[in-house]
């Protein structure tokens, strides 16, 4: 199988929510199709070790299968398996299963005087026969990313209320 890199799309934006708070909402995997339910069809934690096809987990790691549909670019239905590193002020997702395997999402969380400046960085790798689209998959990327983290913000501040 030949994977291509061909870009490191970097991007933040400065969201007015603490970083532990927006932290607590991205890794609650679970709850990430509320944030794009029209993307997001299921979000599950594999628990089964033999479903870890042979990775061994660190205190701070979690497997996750996504069911994700893509209306705007494959118009396809994708299951995905990621690998999730939770460490103080970031995530980091490895996806190890599916068409984007190999693609590295790194979102780091700086609290800067009550509001988060949230950095994203992701490293996509696709299967050949994607190459092509890898101008859209970058602003797609943005997109959903963007829209996660003010939907996020909004449910932070719809709780503080």
């Amino acid at each position: 199988m030949i994977f291509v890199q061909y870009m490191v799309l970097e991007f933040s934006l400065t969201i007015p929510s603490s970083a532990k708070k927006i932290k607590e909402k991205i890794t609650d995997f679970k709850n990430f199709k509320n944030y794009m339910p029209l993307q997001i069809e299921e979000v599950r934690i594999i628990e089964d070790e033999d479903e870890f096809m042979g990775i061994s987990l660190d205190n701070n790691q979690v497997i996750t299968e996504e069911i994700i549909t893509s209306k705007a670019i494959l118009k396809a239905r994708i299951k995905q398996r990621s690998l999730q590193t939770i460490n103080d002020n970031s995530l980091i997702t490895k996806i190890i299963q599916g068409p984007a395997e190999g693609t590295i999402i790194k979102l780091v969380l700086d609290q800067q005087d009550g509001q988060t400046l949230v950095s994203i960085s992701i490293e996509p790798k696709l299967k050949m026969k994607y190459f092509f689209l890898k101008p859209l998959i970058g602003k797609e990327y943005k997109k959903i990313f963007t829209a996660i983290l003010y939907r996020i913000h909004t449910e932070i501040v719809n709780e503080n209320e």
